[in-house]
């Protein structure tokens, strides 16, 4: 009988049970981590996909801009390549700056002179403006005359009826009066086919040392 409830003990429902789970838990635990690593993975996929339209905060608080659009990227070239075209025009002098656009002298200016050109005299009324000026004082003549030549063209290919050309009386050179000579002699020759017509400036435009240059029609 002893021997009986031995065996009956050894054979017990809760040994079986235990033998089973110690068989049994080491796939259990891979397919636990298994498990695990698949809703890590899920986690982590959610994440990034919640993300995806998210904008990233800088360090110091300001929004970095996201992804551009194609259309929003070749604008911003646009602009950019424009914005470097006039920084570097504007550095090296070529671009005019707007003068005074009426044309006409303020009550402490001298009238300028009597002209018989019908451009001078719209000029003086205001119905021919000077739009830009063009300032070479200080520069040599090869220099110059090259500031000269995108000078016009530029004007001329915008349209401009009429610009300044401030060449200095030359007084203080030491080789004389060079440049107004030379920028005039351009201005006939090279630039006649964007050219009207040149004039002296009225006195109060700088009178000899400058060049009022009237432009063509495209």
């Amino acid at each position: 009988m002893q021997e009986q409830r031995n065996g009956e003990f050894q054979n017990s429902p809760f040994k079986v049970l235990k033998d089973a789970i110690g068989k049994t838990s080491p796939r259990s635990a891979a397919a636990q981590k298994a498990s695990s690593h698949d809703d890590h993975e899920d986690d982590e996929g959610l994440f990034l996909r919640s993300m995806s339209g998210a904008t990233r905060i800088a360090a110091d608080g300001d929004q970095e801009p996201g992804p551009q659009t194609p259309t929003a990227a070749a604008e911003k070239r646009v602009d950019d390549e424009a914005h470097g075209r006039a920084l570097f025009l504007q550095a090296v002098g070529m671009i005019g700056t707007p003068v005074r656009r009426d044309g006409i002298p303020g009550p402490d200016e001298e009238a300028p002179a009597r002209s018989s050109s019908g451009r001078m005299r719209q000029l003086k009324r205001g119905t021919i403006r000077i739009s830009e000026e063009l300032d070479l004082h200080g520069f040599l003549k090869d220099d110059a005359l090259r500031r000269l030549e995108y000078f016009t063209a530029s004007a001329y290919a915008r349209g401009l009826q009429a610009v300044l050309v401030i060449t200095g009386k030359g007084h203080n050179s030491p080789d004389g009066p060079v440049l107004p000579g030379a920028v005039a002699a351009w201005l006939r020759e090279q630039g006649k086919d964007m050219v009207a017509e040149i004039h002296a400036a009225p006195r109060d435009k700088g009178g000899s040392g400058a060049i009022v240059v009237f432009l063509k029609k495209r």
